[in-house]
This record gives C-alpha cells, structure tokens and sequence, in this order.
C-alpha cells in the first residue's frame, strides 16, 4: 500500500508498506545477553495492542558469534531469550515480534465480496466518467523449450564404494 512521509530536508517521499494475510502489529529491537541469556521487556503501548488470547512470534538475529539463540519463555510482558548449548556469550541481537491485532482473533485474508471488489468501484468526477482499472499489461510469447531427457538415479552407473571414486585434484576435499 502507498503512503507519504515527510522527511526534513527532502519533503514529502512515496513510502511503500507490506500486505499481511492476517491484521498484527509488529515491534522491533535490539537486546544483548549476559551470561548466556536476555529478559526482553515488551513496549507497554505495543503490548496492549495485541490480542491476548493469541500467541505472538519473536524473529531473532544473534550480531555475532553463538552457537545459537532461542525464545526460551514467552508472557504477556516479555519472553527470555538464551543461547544454545548452555553457553554464556554476551552477543547482541536483533528481535522482531509479530502480533495478531487486538480484537482481530480468527480473522484472516478472504475474497472481497462485489461491493469491495476494485472493478466494481468507479469514481464519479463532475462530468460523470466512469474509470475502469486498467488492462493487464501483455507479456511477450516465450519460446517452448524442447524436453531434454533427464537419466534416472537409477539408471546411473555409480561406484559401488566411495574408495573407488576418482575425484579431479583440488575438488571436494
């Protein structure tokens, strides 16, 4: 969907924003382990704009070496971050939460019926004019490719041991 920005020092820019098959809020953030682990607090305002009787998704991005993160526990407050294998590092991460929308359990993306439908909804400027959407634009005829014959695993004629494999020098060390 289009929107406008005003930016200080450029004006007013074209923006652009995603379509989801289901209405949530997301939030973003940057948090950093101690000792292996990280308590993230949510924004209060963010948080009270979710459903609460739905789960919501943490995304997380470790900004450096790990053996791994992952969302321990998550509550209505916040969810706990640890890292993989016991370890103890003290690596920042990126977060990103997604929420179903307060109020919106259940919905998700459905056919618009004929009233919603964009072909169906005509502007009426002064002289009465009736604009239709305009026609998809026509894609250019692709060649056909002629089938090529693909060996079947099967059919190959494979080594029966690996030490039998010849491999080129400097392949596949």
């Amino acid at each position: 969907m289009n929107n406008f920005a005003r930016i200080r020092g450029v004006g007013l820019v074209k923006t652009f924003s995603p379509r989801t098959a289901a209405p949530t809020v997301e939030d973003t953030g940057t948090a950093q382990l101690g000792d292996g682990e990280a308590a993230v607090r949510l924004d209060p305002v963010f948080a009270a704009s979710m459903e609460p009787r739905a789960s919501y998704r943490v995304f997380i991005t470790p900004d450096g070496n790990s053996n791994g993160l992952y969302v321990a526990e998550k509550t209505a407050a916040g969810f706990l971050v640890r890292e993989s294998k016991g370890g103890r590092s003290t690596v920042s991460f990126d977060y990103r939460v997604v929420a179903t929308s307060i109020g919106q359990l259940g919905q998700r993306m459905s056919v618009a019926d004929g009233a919603m439908s964009p072909r169906s909804v005509h502007v009426t400027p002064t002289r009465n004019a009736r604009i239709s959407p305009p026609a998809p634009p026509k894609l250019p005829r692709v060649p056909r490719v002629p089938s090529m014959r693909v060996p079947v695993l099967s059919q190959l004629k494979l080594p029966r041991r690996p030490s039998q494999a010849v491999l080129a020098p400097g392949r596949l060390r």
